[in-house]
């Protein structure tokens, strides 16, 4: 199996259990909803997923593996923005907030842009 998409595999049921997740957290959180947690699910879905899919599908077409060290910055930028979200979810549904989950959303954009131009640029020889 291509190794774009198992990762999209991957992200697929990682979504989907975010998406449980949230529909879980939202049963016993007294009727209080945050939009980043409900919406971090899709984040994962469209920056993994559908990444991943678009990798597997043009990658072959144009004989180009970007270097795993690349991915896995990708990787690490979307794990870290996620983490963000669902810490702000969880401090909005509580009725309190932290300056520090900025840092995180910050600091998971950088990442993925990094990963990004390094996915564009780097590759397997």
């Amino acid at each position: 199996m291509d190794r774009n998409f198992k990762s999209a595999v991957i992200y697929f049921f990682t979504a989907a259990f975010m998406f449980i997740f949230d529909r879980i957290y939202a049963v016993f959180s007294h009727g209080v909803s945050s939009k980043d947690m409900s919406l971090m699910w899709l984040f994962l879905f469209c920056s993994g997923t559908i990444f991943y899919l678009a990798l597997y599908v043009i990658c072959p077409k144009l004989k180009y593996q970007p270097r795993r060290s690349a991915l896995n910055i990708y990787n690490s930028g979307a794990a870290v923005f996620v983490t963000g979200m669902l810490l702000n979810g969880i401090f909005e549904i509580a009725g309190t907030s932290s300056d520090f989950i900025l840092f995180y959303k910050i600091a998971g954009v950088c990442l993925i842009c990094a990963g990004f131009i390094l996915i564009l640029f780097l590759r397997n020889e």
